[in-house]
């Protein structure tokens, strides 16, 4: 009985714990002007200002700006440097495609590669990595 009562309070715990994580991650909203095009998710997003943010799962990301607004998935990332919120984009030659995006945390999310970014690279080799600054 004691041990069943030790578990269910670690499992409440574990999962308080995650509850706020995951609402902390909620209300990350970064902003970033993009000076150029680029594609994300499979959707072609012209220059502009582009608002960030983390939804209660931490998997989907909401991006909007130029008119659109597009929700997809990515990845967990882990950053030990704690640098400055941030998105990464791969440029090839005139093509660039969002990679990742940091917040103020350090764990970040990584975009997985499009079909189009995937044959560029088979092309055209390893990209060029652009840094756009977030506020």
């Amino acid at each position: 009985m004691r041990k069943s009562l030790l578990h269910l309070g670690l499992a409440t715990c574990i999962t308080l714990l995650a509850a706020g994580a995951a609402m902390a991650q909620s209300n990350t909203t970064l902003v970033a002007e993009v000076p150029f095009g680029f594609e994300a998710d499979n959707t072609a997003l012209p220059a502009g200002e582009y608002q960030i943010k983390w939804h209660s799962n931490p998997a989907i990301v909401e991006m909007r700006g130029g008119g659109k607004a597009i929700l997809f998935l990515a990845n967990s990332a882990y950053n030990r440097t704690n640098e400055k919120p941030r998105l990464v984009f791969s440029r090839y030659g005139d093509k660039y495609f969002l990679s990742q995006v940091w917040s103020f945390e350090p764990t970040g999310r990584q975009v997985p590669m499009s079909r189009h970014e995937k044959e560029l690279r088979a092309a055209s080799g390893k990209p060029e990595a652009v840094i756009v600054a977030t506020r």
